[in-house]
């Protein structure tokens, strides 16, 4: 690294010039060492042994993979991009407890790596908790729209109002509908209640035959209890 000059100026603010003097110190610190406010001292810096390195790559490109299927809920998908950071903090944590110099080791790592996936379980039934309501209320709506209880053009309120198991709560049924729509088994349409406005309706439409932009659609729904996809 080459070392900074620092040049005096006339009317340089105090505090800027004895910023530009720190940095042009730890500039000149090529052997791990600088001189601050004359105390001479070693910088600490810790970085990933080989091994461990390998280890990390290896993990985070399967976590990429993994966030970028399309099949995991956004909560939960934002949930385990933070493991990117949160793993090699953890390795680091790992090091520093056990009395660690340098390089973080490989057992570190796995240390990490290990402890990250049993946070997954635990989020993984956290978020799948929160998604059961809305995916009862969408298999339930998939269920009156087979047995011809719901034609193209209906609405929430169509749903509601019949008090139909696991679609007596209006948010309920409207988070069902929003994953419906969501994978592509219905589309949403609004327009205007009438020729002077007012608050527009939404309607939803059928997709008989699960086609989106040429492609087959996957089922990502699945059942609370059985685990199966949807009809």
């Amino acid at each position: 690294m080459k070392a900074l000059t620092v040049l005096e100026r006339p009317g340089l603010p105090v505090s800027l010039t004895q910023t530009l003097e720190l940095a042009a110190d730890f500039a000149k610190a090529s052997d791990g060492t600088c001189d601050v406010g004359g105390l001479s001292q070693a910088i600490p810096f810790f970085r990933l042994s080989a091994a461990a390195h390998d280890a990390f790559l290896s993990w985070r490109s399967d976590l990429e993979r993994r966030l970028r299927t399309g099949k995991m809920a956004p909560a939960l998908e934002a949930h385990l991009a933070k493991y990117r950071k949160l793993v090699p903090a953890l390795a680091l944590i790992n090091h520093l407890v056990d009395n660690g110099q340098s390089e973080i080791s490989q057992q570190a790592m796995r240390k990490a790596l290990a402890f990250s996936k049993y946070l997954e379980t635990h989020a993984r039934r956290l978020y799948g908790a929160t998604s059961e309501p809305e995916r009862a209320a969408a298999e339930a709506i998939l269920t009156k729209i087979h047995e011809g209880e719901l034609h193209d053009g209906f609405t929430a309120r169509e749903v509601h109002q019949h008090d139909w198991s696991c679609l007596t709560a209006r948010d309920q049924v409207q988070a069902g509908l929003n994953l419906l729509v969501q994978l592509h088994y219905l589309a949403a349409s609004s327009a205007a209640t009438s020729e002077r406005g007012g608050r527009p309706t939404t309607t939803y439409t059928v997709n008989p035959r699960g086609w989106h932009n040429g492609y087959r659609v996957a089922c990502t729904l699945k059942t609370p209890k059985t685990g199966k996809p949807l009809r």
